[in-house]
């Protein structure tokens, strides 16, 4: 949407939301940022520390892009574990958004709302791709002499929410992001639904809509693959 689409979904001045898109927005009233949330189809309460109980929980974005992968999935026959975590949750672990499972494949779904250190979310990643490649490869059956045992596949996805800041974030490095999820993007979201396709060995990067309703390939300059 345009600034000016915006405003006048939002039934305020078009210098308001230029404002507000720029960090100017602090003596905005709750009424305004209603306004300006409910025309970009978002709950303002899933982003206030004192939103009330009775309201949405504060993760409801993530929560409804967790949803929409793991129904996805579903019709591709993976078994969905959210929240997945790694080691001792007592000592702080990390957790894996959604941990996909299917016989002999392991995807690890990252769902990143906003990025705060692209850096340190790529490291983060290799990480917990090592440490579900480690489980799974410690659960394997003993070696028997003449029967060969197929090793599990373990690769997965990061699925960014398609702001526009998040958007312009990955148009601005397309060949940084490329190099760090090379997979056809396409091959994942056919391998997600469709219980036939197998799981690319090579991660990749899938958009979800702003309001969680649909996931589609990323582009990285012109190329969709």
């Amino acid at each position: 949407m345009t600034q000016a689409q915006v405003a006048d979904a939002a039934a305020v001045a078009p210098s308001t939301v230029s404002a507000a898109e720029r960090g100017g927005g602090a003596g905005y009233t709750i009424r305004t940022w209603t306004r300006l949330a409910r025309s970009l189809e978002v709950d303002l309460r899933a982003y206030l520390d004192q939103a009330s109980a009775a309201g949405q929980p504060r993760d409801i974005v993530h929560l409804r892009n967790q949803e929409l992968l793991i129904r996805t999935a579903a019709s591709g026959g993976w078994r969905s574990r959210p929240e997945h975590t790694l080691g001792d949750p007592t000592r702080g672990a990390r957790s894996i958004d959604v941990l996909l499972t299917r016989p002999l494949e392991l995807a690890v779904m990252e769902v990143f709302d906003w990025f705060e250190d692209v850096g340190a979310a790529a490291r983060s990643w290799d990480r917990k791709l090592a440490r579900i490649e480690a489980l799974a490869l410690a659960r394997l059956p003993p070696p028997v002499q003449g029967i060969e045992v197929p090793l599990p596949r373990v690769s997965g996805c990061w699925v960014v929410r398609a702001t526009r800041r998040n958007r312009e974030l990955v148009a601005a490095h397309p060949a940084l992001f490329h190099a760090r999820l090379p997979g056809s993007r396409v091959a994942w979201l056919r391998a997600l639904a469709e219980r036939e396709v197998p799981m690319p060995a090579d991660p990749a990067l899938l958009w979800v809509a702003v309001g969680g309703e649909k996931l589609w390939p990323a582009r990285f300059g012109s190329r969709v693959d």
